[in-house]
């Protein structure tokens, strides 16, 4: 179910800012704008990053793609500071790799996020992040997935 409502989300996230040009949403990193995170002590490096703030609820949405097409998700309150899933302020980490297996930090795991930048006038943001997320029973995931080290530095994103 928490799983149906965050994919929800997203997709009513994204289908909001299609007017937008695919240039505006989707970043290609270079110079400082990147994500990095070790996922299970693996490397991942984002290939492509999508950025989107949603000004009436305060919340921001994070997606970055490697070159092998495995996913990170963060969501959270668009602000700086740090938010963790026991704050009860729908932040969210997620994992999904490229076979379509999903593991999610609301399926018995954790997640911490540390907005250190999150400026209006430039969209650009950057931060921390952190989590284990459990699998999604209706996924081809079992067992848990551990994402840590991750930041993400000058990532521009949409309104």
């Amino acid at each position: 179910m928490k799983a149906t409502l965050f994919t929800a989300a997203i997709a009513t996230t994204l289908l909001a800012s299609s007017c937008k040009k695919p240039s505006e949403i989707i970043n290609t990193p270079s110079g400082n704008n990147k994500t990095t995170a070790s996922v299970e002590g693996k490397a991942f490096t984002a290939a492509s990053i999508t950025a989107i703030a949603n000004e009436n609820n305060n919340t921001f949405l994070l997606t970055a793609t490697d070159k092998d097409n495995n996913s990170i998700m963060i969501s959270g309150p668009a602000q700086t500071g740090s938010f963790t899933d026991a704050n009860g302020n729908a932040t969210q980490g997620s994992y999904i790799d490229s076979n379509g297996a999903l593991w999610m930090s609301s399926f018995g795991g954790n997640v911490t996020i540390t907005i250190t930048k999150f400026d209006r006038t430039t969209r650009k943001m950057s931060g921390t992040f952190s989590f284990t997320g459990g699998a999604v029973e209706t996924s081809q995931a079992t067992g848990t997935r551990s994402v840590t080290g991750g930041t993400f530095t000058d990532v521009s994103f949409i309104q």
